[in-house]
């Protein structure tokens, strides 16, 4: 057995999830064609955000994103950004953020932990 916490230091950072609020409805409402649409619009639009806020994209689930944001004053702007401003126009009724700052371990290009697991929780 890999013990894991013997190679991982925590690192802190904020960690923010974002997904798309109604997405089933959405789904439902105009076919998958267009949920797909909405969904990569979404990701594109976040993607443009990150530099601006030195946030990294740690991985896509379905319709939601998880980041990794070293700065909470940056991570609270950039949800805000993602919140009020980034699906605007689209039909998708809202945008949900929740985020949390503290340790997690990273492996394999992902983070765990209980920071990482409350801010899922949040959103």
């Amino acid at each position: 057995m890999h013990d894991l916490a013997a190679d991982s230091e925590p690192s802190t950072a904020t960690f923010l999830f974002a997904d798309i609020a109604g997405f089933t409805a959405l789904t439902e409402a105009h076919g998958d064609v267009e949920a797909v649409r909405v969904v990569a619009d979404f990701c594109d639009a976040v993607s443009r955000e990150l530099p601006a806020f030195d946030a990294t994209h740690v991985k896509t689930i379905g319709d939601a994103l998880m980041l990794r944001i070293p700065d909470p004053a940056q991570a609270v702007l950039l949800g805000l950004r993602i919140a009020l401003d980034l699906l605007r126009g689209h039909r998708a009724p809202a945008v949900r953020v929740g985020l949390h700052h503290g340790p997690a371990i990273e492996r394999d290009g992902d983070y765990l932990g209980a920071a990482v697991n409350l801010a899922a929780r949040v959103s």
